[in-house]
């Protein structure tokens, strides 16, 4: 069961800083070899694809900061925020980290701030996103509201993308008969689906683009033990069997919306 039961993700996630359970932390992250790996990856094309060189980018939500990094590394103007001043720590060591052994020397402007109120002037972003944030958003209003801030600091032509949880994916009864248990060990989220993200997207944004992202590792999701079979599984089939993007969106094991600024 969830952790935390609150409508408030930010001191939901407090917990989990304080009481250092951040299990998909890894400092073997904060190196240019993983970085040039993670620009490759579909999470971070999801971002790249709607940026030019250079471009001012907000990571509203940054938690241990990677996205943030990488972005800084592939060469944009980067600043985040998070809630949690813990997690703006965290941030900061892994830049730091990065730092002390890369001969690219990265700047990131981090700083607390709270999603529901950013303190930003309209129009100032090219592009404002964030990764597994906005599905902690239980209460429809203030659900509304995170994406509406995010629209109000990017500029005109300028994107939001938020990568969530798939929450309402049909593999997740298989997964859990395989013993494998995701999504448990953290705080509320609301059920996340396309027709979900549509409607809220659709009430700023004159076009909306939903995607799924590794609807292929969805598949093949197994125990530890098969991890390098279903690894070279994946890539071949993410390679040579694209899925249609309607069955990505079904089965992503997230989705990833993208909302272009009128």
């Amino acid at each position: 069961m969830s952790k935390a039961l609150g409508n408030n993700p930010g001191r939901d996630w407090e917990i989990f800083y304080k009481e250092n359970e951040l299990n998909w932390e890894n400092k073997e992250y904060y190196t240019e070899k993983y970085m040039h790996s993670f620009l490759k990856s579909e999470w971070m094309h999801s971002l790249i694809a709607h940026l030019k060189p250079g471009q001012k980018v907000l990571e509203a939500g940054c938690g241990t900061g990677l996205f943030s990094i990488a972005l800084a590394y592939a060469g944009y103007e980067v600043t985040a925020i998070d809630y949690n001043e813990a997690a703006i720590e965290l941030s900061q060591n892994n830049l730091d980290l990065f730092n002390s052994q890369s001969e690219k020397k990265l700047k990131i402007d981090f700083s607390q701030g709270d999603l529901l109120n950013l303190e930003f002037q309209n129009n100032t972003f090219n592009m404002v996103f964030n990764q597994a944030v906005l599905e902690y958003f239980t209460d429809d209003d203030n659900f509304d509201k995170a994406i509406s801030e995010m629209h109000r600091v990017t500029v005109a032509g300028g994107t939001v993308v938020a990568i969530v949880q798939n929450t309402r994916n049909p593999i997740r009864p298989l997964w859990n008969l395989m013993g494998l248990q995701f999504y448990i060990n953290q705080p509320n989220v609301r059920l996340i689906h396309r027709q979900v993200l549509q409607k809220y997207f659709s009430r700023y944004f004159k076009i909306v683009s939903i995607d799924g992202l590794l609807p292929w590792k969805a598949v093949f999701m197994a125990p530890k033990k098969f991890h390098k079979v279903t690894y070279y599984l994946n890539r071949f089939f993410e390679k040579f069997v694209p899925q249609p993007k309607v069955l990505r969106s079904k089965i992503g094991i997230q989705l990833v919306v993208v909302g272009l600024k009128g």
